[in-house]
């Protein structure tokens, strides 16, 4: 008898239990968490015991978790089904409750540019696969459902309980209990979180320009659905304003794009688009841009297009951003006085009723205002930069470590944006280190690394509040294509790690935040989409920019006798993310700040949102510096190597223009 009782007590021992009676096998998680295929070694995740989800959201927001599947012996036939929401009064449908099967990519690369200090070579989840089918599970491996729940704008404030049921080879449920606060969160973004889409690569997937067209608007309808307004007019929809004689058919471009020109106005309080101007489209390149003939077409044509938005009048909604490919991040005298000169002239064709914002992204050097890439170059000659843009994208280092010039950027009205790119470690040499900063020991939040932990993704808009940023500016966000193998990478099987020019590997993740739906069934059980698929990194993004609309609408009211819990919240947010490189790493703080917050909100009442304010009143300084010779050495340095590819580029986006 005796050894039938310690018999017990070993199989107690050893089995997974629950205080609800559930096995290990179905289990919840987390939103801000990554789950690991393994359970043991240096990327794994160890199975537990949380099978409920407790959500507070808005009218119009959204709740994010995980349920993981964790069986213990290979299984087949999975099947997931959602219940609807069931409160007092009503329900949220189940259609309101999106499911996706989180897809592990292949992380075979170590890097340079990763905004991590370590991490390990291995299976990464990242691509989420929306669930259409059964699927199977290899035994002792962790399988992550990622779940969304949308909660309509018309739904009754009160309690909702629902559940996620797994059936077939394995069975369970995760019980979801949602509170819908009684008030809704604005749809609109208030920021400018630009991303250059590369729609040419879509071409690859369509065989007509009808079929592309909509494609690119299942993508720019997919972004601006996470606060994301797209850059590259140059690609968008396959054309650009053609020119007969000394006439520019503007019409007939507006009309081309006015489709996507409306999803943003739709889903942006302030729609901001790239203006169509490159100097391939103007007819001249960059060793001739400092010659008159060539600054004369690019004010014509800046002038043709002002006048033809001021005639028309349908978009006079809008704000027009000239960013120029070719001039962008100086690396020469020349290059920064061919920066300040085209700026310039991009004010001149501005009037009272209309105004041009001219964008310039890079590095500052740090012993000077100047915006240039390579942080060893003499500045001492180059034409000063500081008061000659409008919109200025910052790399993350800047933000923090030179400070002072990101605030006199923000004094004069600048549009400043966060630069999303990830290094951690600078070149050798204790030259290279930055001012105030006493060793290269740090990290920085960034949506494009997939080793990263995902708070890093989330935290991210926390940033932008903190230092009082316009928004969050991204290089690229489907770079699929390889252009030293002139080939389009599949980024399911391909190495995260892109490498962009002449050996450099950028950051694992770096470039993309979707996949193309249509190499789903390629690798996976699922069936394919006709269009975009999230990352992982994308979602978390979202939800960090969902509690940036919480942390504003607690900033910007006025709530008289509880101001001062008000304050002490917002004083949180500020403890949780005290600069770019010093941020809370727990996702339960952030967790558990913006259930108070929002609480809060719900039983206070919210203001409005004020839209970013564009109406920029700008006195830039006169150019100080000699005009090039038409024949001098244009800053090719930095760019050697990188021409031959951005030719290669440009040549694929002529498709069906």
């Amino acid at each position: 008898m005796q050894r039938y009782f310690v018999l017990l007590l070993l199989i107690m021992f050893v089995l997974p239990t629950n205080v609800h009676g559930q096995s290990q096998e179905v289990w919840s998680a987390p939103a801000t968490e990554k789950i690991f295929q393994d359970r043991s070694g240096n990327l794994s995740t160890i199975p537990r015991t949380d099978n409920e989800v407790s959500l507070v959201s808005a009218r119009g927001g959204r709740g994010f978790f995980q349920v993981v599947l964790s069986p213990s012996t290979s299984v087949t036939g999975v099947t997931v089904s959602v219940t609807d929401l069931v409160g007092s009064s009503m329900s949220i449908s189940s259609s309101n409750i999106e499911v996706y099967l989180e897809y592990y990519v292949h992380v075979r690369d170590t890097t340079f540019y990763e905004s991590v200090l370590s991490y390990e070579l291995g299976y990464y989840p990242d691509a989420l696969i929306p669930l259409s089918s059964s699927f199977q599970i290899d035994g002792n491996k962790n399988q992550p459902l990622w779940i969304e729940v949308y909660v309509p704008e018309n739904t009754v404030a009160g309690s909702y309980t629902g559940s996620i049921k797994i059936e077939g080879g394995l069975s369970g449920e995760v019980v979801i209990n949602l509170e819908v606060l009684d008030f809704t969160l604005p749809s609109k973004t208030q920021l400018y979180n630009n991303a250059a889409g590369d729609y040419w690569e879509l071409s690859a997937f369509t065989s007509s320009q009808e079929e592309y067209r909509d494609l690119v608007l299942r993508y720019s309808k997919f972004f601006a659905e996470r606060d994301i307004t797209d850059g590259n007019t140059f690609d968008a929809m396959g054309v650009v304003p053609e020119k007969d004689g000394s006439k520019w058919d503007m019409a007939s471009w507006f009309e081309a794009m006015s489709p996507l020109l409306e999803q943003y106005r739709q889903y942006f309080d302030v729609p901001v688009v790239n203006v169509p101007i490159d100097f391939e489209v103007l007819g001249f390149d960059l060793s001739s841009a400092s010659s008159e003939d060539s600054q004369a077409e690019y004010m014509d044509f800046l002038t043709q297009f002002r006048d033809y938005v001021l005639s028309d009048g349908s978009y006079s909604d809008f704000e027009w951003v000239v960013w120029i490919t070719d001039l962008d991040e100086p690396n020469t005298a020349d290059m920064a006085w061919l920066i300040a000169q085209y700026a310039l002239l991009t004010m001149q064709v501005n009037t009272d009723s209309f105004k041009f914002h001219y964008r310039v992204d890079g590095t500052i050097d740090w012993s000077s205002p100047m915006v240039q890439l390579d942080l060893e170059a003499d500045t001492s000659g180059w034409e000063p930069l500081d008061d000659k843009f409008t919109v200025w994208t910052a790399p993350q280092e800047d933000i923090e470590w030179d400070k002072s010039f990101v605030d006199s950027a923000l004094a004069r009205g600048a549009i400043v944006t966060i630069y999303q790119q990830a290094w951690t470690a600078l070149p050798a040499g204790d030259e290279d280190i930055p001012p105030n900063v006493e060793d290269k020991n740090y990290e920085f939040p960034s949506v494009a690394g997939i080793v990263n932990p995902a708070i890093f993704s989330r935290v991210l808009p926390w940033v932008v509040y903190r230092y009082g940023l316009s928004g969050i500016n991204f290089w690229a966000i489907m770079a699929w294509y390889n252009a030293e193998k002139d080939t389009q990478l599949d980024m399911f099987e391909a190495s995260p790690a892109l490498t962009i020019r002449d050996g450099l590997t950028a950051q694992n993740g770096d470039g993309f935040l979707v996949y193309p739906g249509q190499y789903i069934s390629k690798h996976t059980s699922q069936a394919d989409v006709n269009g975009p698929i999230p990352s992982l990194r994308l979602e978390l993004l979202r939800m960090g920019l969902e509690d940036y609309k919480y942390i504003k609408l607690l900033a910007d009211g006025d709530f008289g006798d509880s101001q001062m819990e008000a304050s002490t919240l917002l004083s949180q947010v500020s403890d949780l993310v005290k600069s770019v490189t010093d941020f809370d790493r727990d996702p339960k703080n952030y967790d558990e700040l913006m259930r108070k917050i929002k609480t809060f909100l719900g039983e206070h009442g919210i203001p409005s949102l004020t839209p970013l304010d564009w109406s920029i009143e700008w006195s830039p300084s006169p150019l100080s510096n000699k005009t090039p010779e038409d024949n001098s050495p244009i800053p090719w340095l930095g760019m050697l190597v990188a021409f031959p590819i951005l030719e290669k580029i440009k040549n694929k986006r002529k498709f069906h223009s």
